[in-house]
């Protein structure tokens, strides 16, 4: 099982998906993912740290998309770190099994803190395998503690929010 840590250098393209009616949350931002032989743990599925692993390339992926890649995060001193994670689990994904994996930002206070939303379908059935939400704090990249948001954050989320409609909301 390869576990990807260097999301430097990973490029993802996602989208924005309109209309859908699977996803818990509307508009979901979205990356195509096939469960490969080396996600596959000893219980023959895919293992549970794969998932996690899925959610941090989404999030690049949507990072990217919203204009903060990994340049832009030297550049301010600045990333947004995991503080915590509330995941559950639902169905079993198999090797060779098409999946979809959404996020959505869900809060932010402009100043230290974000939450995303994450929900991953398996597409052969459009049913829900998994569903995550997960806490940020903004971080020094220099000395691991917190740090205000630089502007250049701050901005792009109020501008994914604004875009959103301030309808990030579960139906």
């Amino acid at each position: 099982m390869k576990i990807l840590n260097n999301y430097e250098d990973t490029i993802i393209e996602g989208r924005y998906l309109q209309g859908s009616t699977e996803w818990d949350l509307e508009r979901p931002f979205i990356i195509d993912v096939v469960a490969g032989a080396e996600t596959i743990d000893v219980l023959g599925h895919v293992s549970h740290a794969v998932y996690l692993n899925w959610l941090a390339l989404v999030t690049w992926a949507h990072n990217n998309h919203l204009g903060l890649n990994w340049f832009e995060h030297e550049q301010a001193g600045a990333a947004l770190a995991v503080n915590k994670h509330n995941a559950e689990y639902f169905l079993p994904l198999y090797e060779g099994e098409k999946i979809q994996i959404a996020t959505w930002c869900t809060k932010f206070d402009s100043r230290f803190k974000l939450e995303r939303f994450y929900q991953i379908i398996r597409c052969s059935d459009n049913r829900t395998a998994f569903r995550c939400s997960t806490d940020f704090v903004s971080t020094d990249l220099k000395n691991g503690k917190p740090k205000r948001l630089p502007k250049l954050f701050i901005d792009a989320y109020n501008h994914y929010f604004l875009e959103q409609g301030n309808t990030v909301y579960p139906r």
